[in-house]
């Protein structure tokens, strides 16, 4: 008579402990990455919500959103940025034609604002630049044109051109919109040129 040996599969207390121990290493190399992943993904998603807001406001210039005219000219549309507010931004209507914004509050009688725009992620605008393209320098370069206190970037029918200027009332051939998290170690630069053209560096 065959006595038939009945095997048993599973896991041994060793191979369960080595897979436990496998799956902790690979947990704590994404937890410590987590922080630098987050980081770049907000630096990024600010960026390209800045450079939409620039393509936004050239739109507008070129389809006269808001169909008003004030003396006999169509009002332009723009961008303010101010160095004083590095956690938002500002969608106007340069409804006097100034080619900058008037600086009252959203929802305020005769106000340019159309949108206010606030930077809800850990990223945020650190710099304001001016002509750094255009005289082949980096943000990062010393004698680069940075630190504006504010940078108007307006649009006006039917030129698709932008017009690029600061408060002092320089103005610019290409502007800079340095964007960078609270670490300060990522950034990401939104470029726009007075052809329209805007990139995200």
């Amino acid at each position: 008579m065959e006595i038939l040996k009945i095997k048993h599969s599973g896991f041994t207390l060793v191979e369960f402990v080595i897979a436990i121990s496998i799956f902790v290493i690979f947990a704590t190399l994404l937890l410590a990455n987590y922080p630098a992943f987050l980081s770049r993904s907000s630096i990024d998603s600010l960026a390209h919500e800045i450079a939409l807001t620039v393509r936004q406001a050239r739109e507008y210039g070129q389809n006269i959103r808001l169909g008003a005219f004030t003396g006999g000219k169509k009002e332009s549309y723009g961008v303010y940025f101010s160095a004083l507010d590095q956690r938002s931004f500002v969608l106007f209507a340069d409804l006097d034609n100034s080619k900058d914004y008037d600086s009252l509050p959203c929802g305020d009688t005769g106000t340019e604002c159309l949108e206010n725009l606030a930077i809800t992620s850990t990223a945020r605008i650190v710099d304001l630049c001016g002509d750094v393209k255009t005289e082949g320098l980096t943000v990062d370069d010393p004698i680069a044109t940075c630190g504006l206190s504010s940078l108007y970037i307006t649009f006006t029918r039917p030129n698709p051109d932008a017009y690029i200027q600061d408060s002092e009332g320089r103005v610019y051939s290409d502007a800079e919109i340095v964007v960078s998290s609270v670490r300060g170690i990522d950034k990401k630069v939104v470029v726009v040129w007075t052809t329209g053209q805007i990139l995200v560096e």
